[in-house]
């Protein structure tokens, strides 16, 4: 162990964060609505690339930080069955929602604004950035950084809170 700074540095090939933020993941039961729904994974994707499409073509005025309302995501969900013949019940594709949209606005981002506008629009789901982002608006020093990262660690660490449900699910 070496101090550098009057921060330990550990050796043995791996970096550990001063604050750990968990991802947000899909339940379990989300997990296997979608692995239903990937059963046609490339349906899916062309679906979803259609949609997003069309659906830029019907909202010329789409404002990025847009949110899909529930009427969207039965209309898509009627695409998928009826022009793209999944066989998915309704009540899997309720369960895969959350991952649903998050797909879908990030398409009709993507079609609508291209890699910076989707990046852009999916970027208030993701917790680590903006968790990393308030603690440093919140420094002026490195020194200060540290701390914040240390305090809102033990924080969390006390209360015992980790992911949110409420970001940009992923598959783990």
């Amino acid at each position: 162990m070496e101090s550098i700074g009057g921060r330990s540095i550990y050796g043995g090939g791996g970096i550990t964060p001063d604050l750990v933020v968990l991802s947000d993941t899909l339940t379990s039961v989300e997990r296997l609505a979608v692995q239903r729904l990937f059963r046609s994974a490339g349906e899916f994707s062309t679906a979803s690339f259609n949609y997003a499409v069309s659906y830029v073509q019907d909202h010329p005025d789409v404002q990025p930080g847009f949110d899909l309302l529930a009427a969207d995501l039965n209309r898509f969900y009627r695409v998928l069955i009826d022009e793209h013949d999944v066989t998915l019940d309704e009540s899997d594709f309720a369960t895969a929602v959350r991952f649903v949209t998050y797909q879908l606005e990030r398409q009709i981002s993507l079609q609508a604004w291209g890699e910076e506008g989707a990046f852009l629009h999916s970027r208030g789901d993701d917790r680590q950035l903006n968790d990393a982002i308030a603690i440093l608006k919140q420094a002026d020093t490195p020194e200060a950084l540290f701390g914040l990262a240390e305090a809102a660690g033990s924080s969390r660490a006390a209360t015992g809170v980790g992911a949110s449900a409420s970001g940009a699910p992923d598959l783990n």
